[in-house]
Order: structure tokens, then C-alpha cells, then sequence
């Protein structure tokens, strides 16, 4: 198992990943960040942070955090703050390089995870499952090697047996680190001496041409300049009266609908214009009689 890790491990430095290494026991936290160092990888050796993997988003928002308190201690920015300021971004620091500093560095997710005690790992295992990265793992008889691509049998409560593994993986880090740098720097030699062994481009004759020089035009006339156009006042209007409305022209009435079973009205014919009738002229009123008086003597005949 070992042989098989440290080949994996050699062959995925080489390509340019990352090895995560992590280990949080007592006895595996100096051992781990020792090696991470030498071989100049990220590593975790305090409480693993629950989404350091999966939620690599956030964790790379603390540290730009980081970054900007140490920023501030540098420039002297940090004397404008009070006392109480200090000492909560002072506490803030403190807290951040416990958990983060091992992976400051490390920019994007690495290719595979180096675990000691999966058992005691089993968060760092479930999001390296849930991502797909694989992992070499020391793992002793009371570990389940079932979620483990590379498993490593010993023991991992010695410093001892933990030094000598992750020895060996820090080894093939530093051995696939060379042999990209070579890679490198063959690929660029190769490179310049293709360009050295490349023909130079064959130079042409120049050719000169005639360049016929056309003299220049007469310079065109001016135009003569625009007469001001005169604006006339635009005539008042006089508002236009309604004309009155058509009186209606009545409608001859309809004639009335004969009624079934009843006789036909008569035919008048034509209606004839009537011809004006002479009024006779009228005779001098006559004045009324005025009976005559009865003589005096005569008596009345009426008893």
C-alpha cells in the first residue's frame, strides 16, 4: 500500500496538483506540519473546519480577512483604532491563523488528501468523497477502509509509524515537484531551439513602384452668400359663424295597410287643384226699422 501511495502521489505532483495533509491527533499534529512544510504543501493540524472543501468559497473569504489585519499591523494602520478594536481584531487574528494558516496558501482544491486516522477524520473523508478527491489514508484495525481509495495498514497512535509514512509521502511530493520542474524546463528548450532551427524567412526584392502625382485642383468657387429670406406676418383669421341648421322636411305618411277580408278603398283619381272661387261682393248692410210710435189717444189693443 505505501508503494502504490507514494507512486500516486509522485505521479500527481508531477501534473501540478496539490496534497492536502491532515492530521489533527496529539501525536500527528507535529510530524504533519513539519513534512507540509519541507515539501511546501498545505496541511491542517487543528479542528477541521466543516466545509474547508466544500464551501472553499467562504474559507477563502476568511483569509483575505487575514490578510487585511496583517495588512493593517504592517502599515501602522491598526494605532487608529481604540484599545477595545485592537484587542477584538488582535483575538480575530489569533483565531484565524489557529484554523487556517496550514491552507493560506493553498489557492485552489488540492488533487488528493493525505490522512492520518480517517476515524477521527471522518468530515475531511465525506467531503473529499462528496468532490471526488481521492485520498491516502494510514488507517489502523479500528478504521472501515470502504470510503478509502489508497489505504495504508499500521499504526497510527505511534509518532514513529506516523513519521515514516508521511516521510514517504512528503519524499514523493518533493520527487514529483523536480520532475515538473524538469518537465518545464525541457519543453522550454525544446521550444527555443525549434525558433533557433527555423529557417529565416527569405527576404523579397522591393520592388519600386511609379507613383503618379496628380496636381492639384483649381480651388472651387465660392458660393455666394444666401439672401436673408424676409418672414411675412402670417394674415389674422377671422372665425367663421355657423351656418343655421336645414330645417326638417316632413314626410308623407305611409298609407295604411289594407286589412285582409275588407273591401278595397275607393279610387279618387288624381287629386285636382282646387280653382279659386270669386267671393261675391257684399251688399250694404240695411239699416233696421224702428217701429213707430203709437199716437197719442189710441189704446192699447192688448188687455
Amino acid at each position: 500500500g505505501l508503494v502504490r501511495a507514494c507512486n500516486f502521489i509522485e505521479r500527481l505532483t508531477a501534473d501540478g496538483r496539490d496534497v492536502l495533509f491532515v492530521g489533527t491527533k496529539r501525536q500527528a499534529r507535529t510530524v504533519i506540519e513539519a513534512e507540509a512544510r519541507r515539501c511546501n504543501m498545505p496541511f491542517v493540524t487543528e479542528r477541521w473546519l466543516c466545509g474547508t472543501l466544500t464551501n472553499f468559497e467562504t474559507i477563502r473569504r476568511r483569509l483575505k480577512r487575514l490578510e487585511e489585519i496583517e495588512a493593517l499591523e504592517e502599515t501602522g494602520g491598526i494605532d487608529a483604532y481604540t484599545k477595545k478594536e485592537q484587542s477584538r481584531l488582535a483575538r480575530e487574528k489569533r483565531k484565524l491563523l489557529k484554523n487556517l494558516d496550514g491552507i493560506r496558501r493553498m489557492a485552489r482544491l488540492p488533487g488528493a488528501l493525505v490522512i492520518v486516522d480517517p476515524r477521527r477524520e471522518g468530515n475531511a473523508v465525506a467531503e473529499a468523497l462528496k468532490l471526488g478527491i481521492p485520498t491516502v489514508a494510514l488507517l489502523d484495525t479500528d478504521c472501515d477502509p470502504t470510503n478509502i481509495d489508497l489505504p495504508i495498514p499500521g499504526n497510527d497512535d505511534a509518532m514513529r509509524s506516523i513519521q515514516v509514512i508521511v516521510k514517504g509521502m512528503s519524499d514523493s511530493v518533493i520527487a514529483g515537484s523536480r520532475a515538473k520542474k524538469l518537465r518545464q524546463g525541457m519543453d522550454e528548450k525544446a521550444r527555443d531551439e525549434q525558433e533557433q532551427a527555423a529557417p529565416a524567412p527569405e527576404s523579397k526584392p522591393v520592388v519600386r513602384k511609379k507613383v503618379l502625382v496628380r496636381k492639384p485642383d483649381a480651388p472651387a468657387a465660392k458660393p455666394a452668400p444666401a439672401k436673408p429670406q424676409i418672414v411675412q406676418p402670417m394674415p389674422e383669421l377671422k372665425p367663421v359663424e355657423p351656418k343655421p341648421a336645414p330645417e326638417p322636411v316632413p314626410t308623407p305618411a305611409a298609407p295604411p295597410k289594407p286589412v285582409e277580408g275588407a273591401a278595397p278603398p275607393p279610387d279618387l283619381g288624381t287629386p285636382v287643384p282646387e280653382e279659386p272661387v270669386e267671393k261675391p261682393a257684399e251688399a250694404p248692410a240695411e239699416k233696421p226699422e224702428t217701429p213707430a210710435e203709437p199716437e197719442a189717444g189710441t189704446e192699447s189693443t192688448e188687455g
